[in-house]
């Protein structure tokens, strides 16, 4: 019988049993045979590999691997370390979103902070966009003296942001388009996400299958979806395009306000909240079926709540957002490339 199973060197030598920073007790290393979809407890990425567990606690291999003292390429002057703390003061520098877990840099006033996500993302990929492999950059210190442009999504990137570049570097790639949201969910396996099979399929053909999903445009993710059981075929290019409802985003600026618009027609229990630190939370109810809609935009930078207005129409949310300093942003949220659902208002 014809046996296709391989295994990393790596993952065959994981221990068994281990401690880790995120828990008291020991985790335990399981192998799920069953290939069973779980979001990694560190740093909430979708995985159907081994695991360490222990009772609700689920790691992927890589967060679980994790050690202190920690050294990553990003701050090679100084170890990390994770310390639990009641504040707010954890936005990871690698993606500059806050976060509920963050390794620490503990050395004098240095307040260098890194979520488990970016700790663990690969430092060398392969990807068909180039030849070469593609190399992590961890952003470049002095603006670019001219524009940085991902040649998968075909949107600009910000030179100061984590991206990928090749061996010549005149690609710069984000990083959210050369991973996808599903690289821990292994090829030609069968996937159960909510209640629906998927068989999981590597996306490097000729023609790019489109997808049924939100996006409606060709998968342009390393990993794609098929749905099993039906009569015709249904690709779905990410798990977020797949099972998130999401409504249209419009913005556009000025110095010293956001317009924002939330495309949902004949919304019910809406209900909208901001932030001053620049997150906008938006959920309401719409459609024959009464669909829950929700977003969570971690906007640029901080807002002045008191002056902002919201006002709540038939066809769509407008938002009028006071800055709480006047400066142009140029993008509306924090870190790197926006979803695919947020776009430009080119009315405004």
């Amino acid at each position: 019988m014809d046996c296709d199973f391989s295994l990393h060197r790596k993952c065959a030598e994981c221990p068994k049993r281990r401690r880790h920073v995120l828990h008291n007790e020991r985790l335990t290393l399981v192998t799920n045979k069953d290939l069973e979809v779980f979001s990694c407890y560190a740093c909430s990425r979708w995985s159907n590999g081994f695991m360490y567990k222990h009772g609700g606690v689920e790691l992927d291999v890589l967060c679980g691997s994790i050690s202190e003292p920690f050294v990553h390429p990003s701050h090679p002057e100084h170890p990390l370390y994770y310390i639990p703390t009641e504040n707010d003061d954890k936005i990871c520098n690698g993606c500059n979103i806050q976060k509920r877990h963050v390794l620490r840099c503990i050395e004098g006033d240095c307040r260098f902070k890194l979520c488990f996500k970016c700790a663990t993302q690969p430092k060398v990929v392969k990807h068909r966009v180039d030849d070469h492999p593609l190399s992590l950059c961890y952003g470049e210190e002095e603006e670019a003296s001219v524009k940085y442009w991902c040649d998968i999504c075909e949107t600009e990137t910000d030179s100061k942001e984590w991206f990928y570049t090749c061996k010549d570097q005149r690609a710069s790639l984000h990083r959210e388009c050369v991973l996808g949201d599903s690289a821990g969910l292994m090829p030609r396996t069968v996937a159960t996400l909510f209640r629906q099979s998927y068989k999981v399929g590597l996306n490097n053909s000729v023609t790019r299958p489109f997808c049924k999903g939100w996006c409606k445009d060709r998968c342009m993710y390393p990993i794609y979806f098929k749905l099993l059981g039906r009569t015709s075929e249904t690709y779905l290019c990410s798990v977020s395009c797949a099972f998130c409802r999401h409504p249209e985003v419009k913005w556009a600026e000025t110095t010293d306000k956001i317009f924002l618009t939330v495309v949902l027609a004949d919304s019910r229990e809406t209900k909208v909240n901001l932030d001053p630190e620049g997150v906008f939370d938006f959920s309401a109810k719409a459609g024959h079926e009464n669909h829950v809609y929700e977003l969570k935009l971690e906007l640029h930078d901080k807002v002045n709540v008191e002056e902002s207005k919201i006002n709540i129409g038939v066809r769509n949310i407008f938002c009028i957002i006071e800055k709480a300093e006047p400066e142009r942003w140029n993008k509306l949220i924090r870190g790197g490339k926006g979803p695919h659902y947020v776009k430009v208002d080119w009315d405004k």
